[in-house]
């Protein structure tokens, strides 16, 4: 129940938040659960948490920005923070050297549940987003991380529920994910999944790796990978998706570069194609399809220089 913040940080070597509980901020902006926020030439070198619960502010849950440059951030780095019920994003890191955390829980946040933007760095062991929405612009989803250079890891990414544009949005230099999951996220013209380009001096940088990925139960796209890109995957699980008025593809390419292992398609889905391929050089192992997995074939392959290895349809 505070009126602006209700931790604030403007200036420190080292933080240290053992255990804390920042709810109900509502009166002055950016009425933040905790907000990192370093004034005009002022550094924050370091800050480290245990668990943080933000939940109920008219603002962010957690907030890390440096709106005044030369202003600097270091590193955030903690065990967890769980965000629940904040009218903007639930945890919302918007410049920092580094963000570390074992695990993020959101729930129920007005706009995206992780927000990432401006980090050079950053490693997350478990995302769990659930039930986020924000539909007001492209930028919309669950889980956020945009416009970054650097490497980025997250271990788990499990996205549920909402009402975002995307389940998750992606534009980073290195990203890489090993268990990647969207359930039931609600827009009827977004992507579970969509990868676009981090530019730098013009030229597409962004390289993506992912473990697996599991899409069930959304009304349109399932995996949307955007030219420029260059990525590997694992193992593509899809699983009703698709309506027959808002048909599109299980997994949409357009990527410079594009591996697949295998692609599982189940009944129960309405998409135009399993995997519509507009990209270059894309190896996709095996297309195993259920026959009301789509409407049109199961392959649409229109590029050059791409090969399906086995496609089979039972």
């Amino acid at each position: 129940d505070n009126r602006r913040q209700g931790l604030s940080i403007t200036a420190a070597e080292k933080v240290v938040i053992p255990y804390g509980e920042f709810t109900n901020t509502s009166g002055a902006a950016p009425e933040a659960g905790i907000d990192i926020e370093p004034n005009l030439n002022e550094t924050i070198t370091s800050v480290e948490f245990g668990t943080v619960v933000c939940s109920g502010n008219s603002g962010q849950g957690f907030l890390v920005v440096a709106p005044f440059s030369p202003s600097v951030i270091g590193s955030i780095s903690g065990r967890e923070i769980v965000a629940e019920g904040n009218s903007k994003e639930g945890v919302s890191i918007e410049t920092a050297d580094l963000f570390s955390c074992q695990r993020v829980f959101t729930k129920g946040n007005a706009r995206s549940g992780l927000n990432v933007v401006t980090v050079k760095q950053s490693y997350v062991g478990e995302v769990v987003a659930r039930n986020n929405g924000h539909t007001s612009s492209v930028r919309s989803a669950a889980v956020n991380y945009r416009n970054i250079e650097g490497n980025h890891y997250v271990g788990r990414l499990h996205i549920t529920g909402g009402t975002p544009l995307n389940g998750a949005l992606l534009t980073a230099g290195n990203f890489e994910c090993s268990s990647l999951e969207v359930t039931g996220v609600a827009h009827p013209s977004g992507a579970a999944v969509r990868f676009t380009p981090y530019v730098a001096a013009g030229v597409p940088q962004t390289r993506i790796k992912l473990g697996s990925v599991g899409v069930r139960n959304l009304p349109r796209s399932g995996l949307v990978i955007d030219s420029g890109l260059k990525a590997n995957i694992g193992d593509v699980v899809l699983e009703g998706l698709g309506t027959p008025a808002l048909a599109f593809s299980g997994v949409y390419n357009e990527s410079t570069y594009l591996q697949i292992s295998n692609i599982f398609a189940y009944a129960g889905g309405g998409l135009t194609n399993v995997f519509r391929n507009l990209g270059n050089n894309s190896v996709v192992n095996s297309v195993l399809a259920a026959p009301a997995a789509s409407s049109g074939p199961a392959i649409n392959n229109t590029s050059t220089g791409s090969v399906v290895q086995t496609t089979i349809t039972a």
